[in-house]
């Protein structure tokens, strides 16, 4: 090249660099739309990329969200299994205290039953051991009186506590027709003759004596005898035993005809003498004696006799 003339190389050269910039301008519209395009894209990425980052935040507060819902969930659960084991253990627990109160109510039943059955078999023990050393002291003293020569007759007065004399009869000589009498007679010790001795030192060798307390209408523990209109009237006498010489309160009885209170003696104290009393039983057939008190507390009151008559 080095022989061509420099003007033709020249010329050459220009007419490279003018092709060279007919080829970029024809290509700058296409490097001008591409450049577009990059930026577009560029910002269409931006805002993908921001489109993903906030559903990134929700799907996070999404699965907080369903954490907590979760947990609320197993924690109603778990509050539903407590509430319901809770309703297990009290519906147990309240069967249990059923059945324990069952169980006291037929111990008590039980007990009450003994304690009635002891109370029956002490007084009965009572009742037979007081006529037993009864029949003792009045077999020794047949013996005295026969051997003096002295016997006696019964005589036909009011007191017939344990005979039967023409048109009178002793209470405490007839069958109970319904329940148990508790009727009881002292034995020859000094302390028993105390029971049938009164406050006011007035003995009744003959008498039964009875303990009074609070009671009511149909209790066992009240004798009912069977009269069927066969007498005019009942008479008795009552006097507050010495035996009882320091208890508080009174003591009286109420005849029953079948459901009707009949008859109620004038109530008795320790500082009372002895009350006799009368009345009309014409009418009836049934007769429950209900020896009463004031209070629980047993007051020993005697009966020097307690008669019906024809």
């Amino acid at each position: 090249m080095s022989g061509e003339n420099p003007k033709n190389i020249r010329a050459a050269l220009i007419g490279a660099g003018a092709t060279i910039i007919a080829a970029l301008i024809a290509v700058f519209p296409q490097f001008s739309d591409l450049r577009n395009e990059l930026k577009s894209a560029k910002e269409h990425a931006d805002s993908l990329e921001e489109e993903c980052r906030r559903l990134e935040q929700q799907l996070a507060q999404a699965g907080k969200e369903k954490e907590s819902l979760t947990e609320e969930a197993d924690f109603q659960d778990g509050a539903e299994q407590v509430d319901e084991q809770i309703m297990v253990e009290n519906t147990s627990l309240e069967a249990d205290i059923n059945e324990l109160k069952n169980k006291l109510l037929i111990e008590e039943s039980k007990r009450a039953e003994s304690d009635l059955n002891y109370q029956n078999i002490q007084a009965s023990y009572n009742e037979l051991n007081s006529k037993y050393e009864n029949l003792l002291s009045e077999n020794a003293s047949l013996k005295e009186e026969g051997a003096a020569g002295n016997v006696t007759e019964s005589s036909d007065s009011a007191d017939i506590s344990y005979e039967s004399i023409g048109s009178k009869i002793s209470v405490f000589t007839m069958d109970v027709f319904q329940n148990k009498s508790f009727w009881f007679t002292a034995g020859g010790s000094t302390s028993e003759i105390a029971k049938i001795t009164d406050t006011y030192g007035n003995e009744y060798p003959k008498a039964h004596f009875a303990i009074h307390g609070t009671k009511e209408k149909g209790e066992a523990t009240n004798p009912i005898y069977l009269l069927d209109c066969k007498y005019a009237r009942c008479e008795g006498q009552i006097a507050w035993s010495k035996w009882s010489m320091n208890e508080k309160g009174s003591a009286w009885i109420d005849f029953y005809s079948g459901d009707e209170l009949i008859f109620s003696t004038d109530a008795i104290t320790a500082v009372d003498e002895a009350i006799s009393f009368e009345f009309d039983v014409s009418d009836v057939k049934t007769l429950e004696i209900v020896c009463n008190g004031s209070t629980n507390r047993g007051k020993y009151i005697v009966y020097p006799y307690l008669n019906l008559v024809k």
